[in-house]
């Protein structure tokens, strides 16, 4: 049975589908193409270079010398998440329908994680955000994980935690005996329960 949910945000709560993802890849790159003064074909292969070297973003930014902070004011920060996304009707229902606490669990900045929210409908229907700059340097999110999980004082493995990047969400959980859910294609590196979308969750 479980007793808590905790959701990875961008990715999971909408689909990498969304205009949203794309303008967030776009974003990311003109960043990069800007602090470290490079152009479109070498941040083309810094893109390719970065997850496979380091699978946490904040890693993999932190080793080119730029900084969370940058990150979350010059790509999150500069997005009006309201523009590209609306209220998600199956999403708000899903909310309604799940009993027990859900917790949010995101990379992104507050100001954008928040606007998201109220965008999707669902900022009333979640528990909490615990934001993953609030424990850096530590960039794994177990350490998010850790901090929900004590707060509810609840056997992890009675918790659930779903999200679409098996690095980032997915093995630090399983690592911390929670349960998962990842969404998108199954990988072999996975065995767990896997669902192409969140509304497939239950």
């Amino acid at each position: 049975m479980i007793e808590a949910y905790i959701f990875d945000q961008d990715g999971t709560l909408y689909p990498k589908e969304n205009k949203l993802f794309h303008i967030l890849r776009v974003k990311t790159k003109q960043w990069l193409m800007k602090s470290l003064k490079i152009n479109r074909d070498e941040v083309e292969e810094l893109y390719k270079f970065l997850p496979k070297n380091y699978p946490h973003p904040f890693e993999g930014f932190a080793s080119l010398g730029l900084t969370v902070e940058e990150y979350h004011k010059e790509v999150f920060d500069n997005i009006s998440p309201e523009e590209y996304t609306k209220k998600d009707e199956k999403l708000v229902e899903l909310f309604k329908s799940i009993k027990v606490p859900k917790y949010v669990v995101t990379l992104a900045s507050k100001n954008y994680s928040f606007k998201l929210q109220k965008a999707l409908g669902i900022e009333k229907l979640i528990d909490n955000s615990v934001f993953v700059i609030d424990f850096f340097p530590k960039c794994s999110k177990i350490f998010p994980y850790k901090y929900i999980n004590k707060k509810l004082n609840i056997d992890p493995k009675k918790i659930c935690v779903v999200g679409d990047n098996l690095e980032v969400d997915i093995i630090p959980a399983l690592e911390g005996s929670f349960q998962t859910i990842l969404i998108g294609k199954n990988v072999k590196a996975y065995e767990g329960t896997c669902v192409s979308s969140i509304y497939n969750i239950i």
